[in-house]
């Protein structure tokens, strides 16, 4: 069994996305899903439900490479030891997480060297802050570090300014959005976010399904066991690829 797990720099951002509270919820998911006999939280929303989707993903490909250098260290052993070849498969430890400890050592490299550079919110970021808040109503004083992050990567893929105009609106009139306080740049300027937005408003206002082909091929995996997760929302499974066949 694993000692550690690993926590991806870039995965954090959606915890500004949630309440203090959803974000403990989401720890707890954590806590659980690497210890398996622990009790089950019962009401969980579907905001968290979708947040820890995305680290249990990682999780996942994670345990693989775990498991793979276990493999070769195993094979390795078997061969009588580390090969003697001029480049050997070289043995890994398999408790330091191998590769996803090499990539959060590169983590922290990169992550020191984006510290070293000044946080800027400048006069571009502000009249847009200012933009957002006089089309929405909000009363909001500053983007964060990842919002300047995505405004950035939406502004280099030339999304115009009628497209920021049409997303938003989808974004104001979007329920989910309003009853979970996401009418907020940290939301809308996620590129994922943003597009579907942006396609609602093109295909007429018609709401785009917000799941995206991973949450929809393990959604259809509990609809092939005969239900679905709690945090799915029933009125897309006609999107899951099971649906329509069988008796479902």
């Amino acid at each position: 069994m694993r000692k550690s797990f690993i926590l991806h720099i870039d995965s954090l951002g959606i915890l500004d996305e949630l309440t203090d509270e959803q974000a403990g919820q989401l720890f707890k998911l954590i806590h659980e899903y690497h210890n398996p006999n622990k009790p089950k939280q019962t009401q969980i929303t579907q905001l968290v439900n979708l947040a820890f989707y995305n680290f249990k993903a990682q999780f996942e490909r994670d345990l693989q490479t775990y498991n793979n250098v276990v493999e070769r260290n195993k094979n390795n052993g078997l061969l009588g030891g580390r090969p003697k070849k001029e480049n050997p498969k070289k043995p890994k430890k398999a408790d330091s997480d191998s590769k996803s400890d090499s990539d959060s050592k590169n983590d922290n490299t990169s992550l020191k060297k984006k510290q070293k550079k000044k946080f800027v919110f400048g006069d571009e970021h502000k009249n847009y802050l200012s933009w957002f808040n006089k089309v929405t109503g909000k009363g909001i004083k500053s983007f964060n570090q990842t919002d300047v992050n995505n405004f950035e990567q939406l502004k280099e893929l030339k999304y115009t300014g009628k497209d920021h105009n049409d997303a938003v609106k989808m974004l104001m009139v979007n329920e989910w959005a309003k009853e979970n306080g996401a009418v907020s740049p940290s939301h809308f300027l996620r590129k994922d976010n943003f597009e579907r937005y942006l396609q609602q408003s093109q295909a007429g206002g018609k709401e785009v399904c917000p799941y995206n082909e991973e949450q929809l091929k393990l959604a259809n995996k509990y609809l092939e066991s005969g239900g679905t997760p709690d945090w799915f929302d029933k009125k897309w499974i006609y999107k899951l690829p099971s649906y329509g066949t069988k008796h479902y």
